[in-house]
């Protein structure tokens, strides 16, 4: 057995050690990418959209939704954040 094949020899005896072996180089790449999403507040956002996209709690395109609230009077903006012009549609939509 040659000295750069030392570690991956015993996993490669049988079919479940290559399956396992797998794995174990799936989670190795993958975690870091997840959390890096998890941790960055874009990958977060994006993240979120993608759960209530799919779950149809929002629509695929929030930004237009927002927009056109806006021009209908319905929103109105300050800065970077949208509120609702109406006391009585954000006293409704507190609860």
């Amino acid at each position: 057995m040659p000295w750069d094949d030392w570690w991956i020899a015993p996993w490669t005896s049988s079919p479940q050690g290559i399956i396992l072996l797998a794995i174990t180089v799936s989670q190795l790449i993958m975690f870091p990418v997840i959390g890096g999403v998890l941790v960055s507040a874009g990958g977060r956002y994006y993240l979120g959209l993608l759960w209530f996209s799919v779950t149809r709690q929002l629509p695929w395109n929030l930004l237009e939704l927002l927009s056109r609230a806006n021009d209908s009077g319905l929103l109105r903006r300050f800065g970077m954040t949208y509120r609702f012009r109406h006391a009585r549609v954000r006293e409704t939509l507190r609860r």
